[in-house]
């Protein structure tokens, strides 16, 4: 699903975050009475997030994510955080809560013939 509408010369973007779909999302039904679960499970879908991860070149910071499940670390840095992150840092940090940068189909830097991103939105 894009998250703009184009006309013209305007384009449509991909949001561009790539989270992983955790063990507990396979099975709502069974642990919670609701939805459906889904006719396999989070290691079976594990060797193509691996996969396509590294093709599409994901950035992200596998180690800050601690709730993030198994899985070969991002195949490239997370990108760079900005004013706004470190003030919403540091407002999550005081009440206790974790952040790690979104896992991101950004090049955080040049390779693969792609350059890396110039933040120029």
């Amino acid at each position: 699903m894009a998250t703009g509408s184009g006309l013209g010369r305007a384009a449509i973007h991909h949001h561009d975050s790539w989270p992983r779909l955790h063990p507990a999302d396979f099975t709502l039904l069974s642990d919670h009475g609701v939805r459906l679960d889904w006719p396999i499970g989070y290691d079976d879908l594990r060797p193509h997030y691996d996969r396509v991860q590294a093709e599409m070149g994901i950035a992200g910071d596998a180690a800050a994510e601690v709730w993030r499940p198994p899985g070969t670390t991002y195949a490239m840095p997370p990108l760079r955080w900005f004013a706004q992150g470190d003030i919403l840092k540091a407002g999550f940090e005081k009440i206790g809560l974790r952040v790690a940068p979104a896992p991101m189909a950004v090049m955080s830097v040049d390779g693969e013939n792609r350059p890396a991103c110039l933040y120029d939105d």
